[in-house]
């Protein structure tokens, strides 16, 4: 990783809003590989890469995606175990940032939503039967 947090920062405003809405937890990864000269260098071609997967991250669950600007790119991937340690790996061809994410299942993101729409719902039924009744005393 470099000296600066520069690459997080960068990844996370440039996460897309919708899946940033679905995460319901994330670790983000710098991946840089040097050379003898301390040269930042790319693999030529896929590389296998193997990230560690949290306890708390539920690997039905589990996503993984490259966040660059204007665009986050979406990783098929495979649950590893070695020596009792979860990892998720997956085929990359460049070494940036990556988001290694939980995503909410749409049970738990309607549970987060519903309240909001509930009360959404409520506020506008009291608007309009406010507009209504001082429509009728002026009639």
């Amino acid at each position: 990783m470099k000296d600066d947090n520069k690459s997080y920062e960068n990844a996370i405003k440039n996460l897309d809003e919708d899946k940033a809405k679905r995460m319901e937890r994330a670790d983000l990864y710098s991946i840089d590989l040097v050379d003898e000269n301390n040269e930042e260098i790319q693999p030529n071609g896929k590389v296998e890469v193997m990230l560690p997967i949290a306890d708390n991250f539920d690997v039905n669950d589990l996503e993984i995606l490259r966040v660059i600007e204007d665009e986050d790119i979406e990783y098929g991937k495979e649950i590893k175990v070695i020596k009792g340690i979860r990892y998720c790996s997956f085929k990359a061809e460049h070494f940036s940032v990556y988001c290694l994410y939980d995503r909410m299942r749409q049970h738990d993101y309607m549970e987060y939503a519903f309240p909001y729409t509930i009360a959404t719902s409520v506020i506008l039924v009291a608007i309009v039967s406010i507009a209504l009744y001082n429509k009728k005393r002026k009639i």
